[in-house]
């Protein structure tokens, strides 16, 4: 709990779940084919979820963040976005997995079950979550 002296941060956290397996997806990744969600012809496509929060501090790389029955893995990237007034915050991407019988519809009911919720967003904030994730798989900070 707060008091009136500390500031409260929004934060918007995101989750991409890809509908391929990793290792397609990298491939992808490395041939730089890979094309934004919404667009039908492309290659492997991923949804995104969210949980939206207030934290009494400003979020960093590797917080975990628990809240009720709702939790995420470490946070990977952090972004402030002046216009939202909030932060921008991503947890590493889930796929499906064929080794355990693990579907794209499993990922999804499990992650949805567990409090993350559809997010709503405009061509702008994809193609910037696109270059996020494309540029955090190949090892860069921006």
């Amino acid at each position: 709990m707060s008091s009136p002296n500390h500031p409260i941060f929004k934060v918007n956290v995101l989750l991409s779940i890809w509908k391929h397996e990793e290792s397609v997806v990298q491939e992808y990744i490395n041939e730089d084919v890979l094309e934004p969600v919404y667009d039908l012809e492309s290659p492997p496509k991923f949804t995104i979820l969210h949980k939206e929060l207030n934290l009494p501090f400003v979020p960093f790389p590797g917080l975990e963040i628990q809240k009720g029955e709702w939790e995420c893995n470490p946070l990977v990237f952090v972004r402030w976005i002046e216009e939202d007034w909030a932060f921008r915050c991503t947890v590493p991407d889930e796929y499906p997995r064929q080794d355990i019988n693990l579907s794209y519809e499993d990922v999804m009911a499990m992650c949805l079950d567990r409090g993350w919720v559809h997010a709503e967003f405009g061509e702008t904030v994809l193609q910037e979550i696109y270059q996020m994730r494309k540029n955090r798989k190949r090892g860069k900070l921006n």
